[in-house]
């Protein structure tokens, strides 16, 4: 199984006040020969919509290039297997709220992300707040 980022519990809590719950951790993607876990899918409880949640935490330990590269390239790669298995429900990004504010708006970023069409869910991981779903 894959290991959990930091904020997950903090997402999880974060969402579920929003009215989600937590349909399945490590959700699994079956593109051929290969196996790929999505961290969250989520049910909301008031209008039955379901969505897939990548959690990243943008730890502060590591290279920040390297630490939005791996989170890009496994939310597109989510994405694209997605679309190949025909799977409906839209993909989010879930970052902590300094990352977004951070690395994230960094503005020579803003046409890659606007060009990737990445979904976000902003968490403040302190008060364990959605502050931004895009």
């Amino acid at each position: 199984m894959p290991a959990r980022d930091k904020i997950h519990e903090a997402v999880i809590r974060a969402l579920e006040k929003q009215g989600w719950r937590v349909e399945r951790e490590h959700y699994k993607l079956y593109p051929p020969e290969r196996v790929l876990f999505v961290d969250l899918h989520i049910k909301n409880m008031n209008d039955e919509r379901n969505v897939l949640v990548e959690i990243k935490s943008f730890d502060e330990s590591g290279a920040q290039s390297e630490i939005l590269a791996n989170a890009i390239g496994k939310y597109l790669i989510y994405r694209q297997a997605m679309d190949f298995l025909e799977i409906e429900a839209p993909l989010y990004l879930a970052v902590p709220e300094m990352a977004y504010n951070g690395v994230l708006s960094e503005s020579w970023l803003t046409p890659l992300f606007d060009l990737l069409q990445i979904r976000w869910i902003v968490v403040d991981v302190v008060s364990e707040e959605v502050v931004l779903w895009t």
